[in-house]
């Protein structure tokens, strides 16, 4: 329903725009950045953009008000960003991103494994306990019985809500080359299933989430092209924070953003192991849904790999 949605709205506003977007100028559209780093970069005022990443209008020169489809889709979440950037010298800019997300679930987010479930009470499979069925997450075989809620361990839909903070800064070497500061501050009052940029941060309790990260811009040469890097830090406030490394190669006129790339996190402490490079493990933690009253497994991303793909139309 979303994607028809999106579709949609891309084609009526590709209709409405094409007259306006004749006369636009390189300087109109501009690099949005990765998922964890964005630029400091805003559109004219009266510029839209539509497209995977993002559908977005500049209320004025420096204020850039957005949703983005691909959030709206991928996690089920409800999503309303606002960006107030502005050049503070001839070489630097400044910039604030607030953002606000909540999962919309018309049905439970847990699922039984294998159509079946498990006891998780008192000397069962709870905390303490044993573990589920066929013996998964947890080792050994089924503990002894106990009588509870059931326990799932497959998570079928979203279930977060949360709101952040990213205080950017940029410096440009030239009028092609640049660098982006992001300093990230985001809270979560529900993450029992967030998205999969909220890592994990080695225990429940830890609501909050601190990054650090910075984005390089290069244009090769005198082409439409940018070869954009990103490297940093995740969740610098966890038990064992997380290393962010990315990079993308984006095309960039008049009218379009085509940006083609990927971005991996992994804990710092394990870049060195092989082992630990495998994308999308997850935690082993026996956790507890307070919206559902279940006791589950993987909640959190251990490894992530992003990709870094932009369809951007201005107008």
């Amino acid at each position: 329903m979303f994607k028809l949605f999106f579709k949609i709205c891309f084609l009526l506003l590709i209709t409405a725009g094409s007259a306006h977007a004749a006369g636009l100028t390189l300087e109109d559209s501009f690099l949005i950045g990765h998922k964890v780093t964005p630029t400091t970069e805003t559109p004219k005022a009266g510029v839209g953009t539509v497209g995977n990443y993002a559908l977005g209008w500049g209320l004025t020169d420096n204020v850039f008000i957005a949703t983005s489809p691909w959030i709206w889709v991928s996690y089920n979440t409800a999503n309303l960003h606002l960006k107030w950037a502005k050049d503070v010298s001839e070489h630097s800019r400044f910039g604030v991103f607030a953002s606000y997300f909540e999962s919309y679930n018309s049905e439970p987010f847990l699922t039984a494994v294998n159509g079946s479930s498990w006891n998780d009470g008192p000397g069962g499979n709870g905390p303490g306990g044993g573990s589920p069925p066929g013996g998964g997450p947890g080792g050994g075989g089924g503990g002894g019985g106990g009588s509870g809620s059931t326990t799932y361990a497959a998570l079928s839909r979203y279930q977060w809500q949360s709101a952040s903070m990213h205080f950017l800064y940029s410096y440009a070497f030239n009028s092609d080359d640049k660098i982006y500061f992001n300093l990230h501050y985001g809270y979560f009052w529900n993450d029992e299933f967030p998205y999969s940029i909220r890592m994990d941060p080695g225990t429940d309790t830890i609501r909050e989430q601190i990054d650090f990260t910075t984005l390089t811009s290069v244009r090769l040469g005198a082409s439409d092209f940018h070869w954009l890097f990103e490297f940093g830090g995740l969740g610098l406030n966890y038990w064992q924070p997380y290393m962010q490394l990315g990079s993308s190669l984006a095309y960039k006129s008049n009218s379009w953003l085509v940006q083609l790339g990927a971005s991996y996190t992994i804990q710092f402490s394990e870049i060195n192991k092989r082992a630990s490079w495998t994308p999308g493990r997850y935690d082993s933690r026996l956790h507890y849904s307070s919206t559902e009253g279940r006791y589950y497994y993987y909640r959190y991303l251990q490894t992530a790999l992003h990709p870094e793909v932009q369809l951007q139309y201005f107008f």
